[in-house]
């Protein structure tokens, strides 16, 4: 469970969500095969409908975590703390040996103890106290489950490209279909579900015309670029008697 790296981007921005674990990771690649006969030398790669790559993956996402980063991605910087412990009293009791041998080394402690508190040295004090040592993230307050719950939620509305780095593999071109969140009362632990669905990108070409000198093109246009003939009065005149004197031998009125 390597820990993963989701990243998004949009119109104007680009940013970075700490994602604490994946337990688990679902890659569904899926297509429709033709159900028909195929003519014998078809391409049958025309037959086939591929569909949108679908991740369905899991987060678990804790308050404390092991590794935390910025928006930018870069790696949080823990604070060593000291931290001290409250240990109850043993309610075990040494016997035989065993407690002959730990009277011994409790008097030879206490007779060290009264010398060095006699000469100034420090000691008599009693037991010293028990810390450990801890690594803390350099905020404090910061609830990183919620806070994960806004930024999915703000990418999906937004329609962020999302990218997803985890186990060696990177998934780009993806949006957010689906979020599901749980989180049980009294515990630290936020579940979330995602479904991302890839979405491809293609170029198209686009073809120019001519720009006309008019925002309207020429009427009379012949061939396409050479304008028709306009005929005089005379000629129009010459063409409707033409065509009358046509219909008429055709017809046989003026004869």
């Amino acid at each position: 469970m390597a820990r993963a790296e989701l990243s998004w981007v949009d119109d104007t921005t680009a940013g970075f969500i700490a994602v604490d674990v994946i337990p688990s990771l679902e890659d569904t690649l899926s297509s429709t095969v033709t159900e028909f006969p195929v003519e014998d030398g078809s391409t049958i790669s025309e037959h086939i409908i591929h569909h949108p790559e679908v991740l369905t993956l899991q987060i678990a996402q804790t308050q404390v975590p092991f590794t935390d980063s910025n928006e930018d991605g870069d790696e949080l910087e823990f604070v060593k703390t000291s931290v001290p412990l409250d240990l109850p009293k043993t309610r075990f009791k040494p016997k035989g040996a065993l407690l002959l041998m730990l009277a011994a080394e409790a008097g030879v402690a206490a007779v060290t103890g009264a010398i060095s508190g006699a000469l100034g040295l420090g000691g008599g004090g009693g037991a010293p106290a028990v810390s450990i040592e801890i690594f803390r993230p350099p905020y404090e307050g910061k609830d990183r489950i919620n806070d994960l719950f806004d930024k999915l939620r703000s990418a999906r509305l937004r329609g962020a490209e999302m990218t997803l780095d985890w186990l060696g593999r990177s998934w780009d071109g993806f949006y957010i279909q689906q979020i599901t969140y749980s989180r049980k009362k009294g515990k630290q632990l936020g579940e979330f579900g995602l479904v991302l669905k890839h979405v491809e990108t293609v170029s198209t070409g686009t073809s120019k015309l001519p720009t006309p000198a008019e925002a309207r093109m020429k009427p009379g246009l012949k061939a396409g670029n050479k304008p028709g003939k306009q005929l005089t009065e005379a000629e129009k005149e010459a063409a409707r008697k033409a065509s009358l004197q046509s219909v008429a031998s055709r017809t046989g009125i003026f004869s």
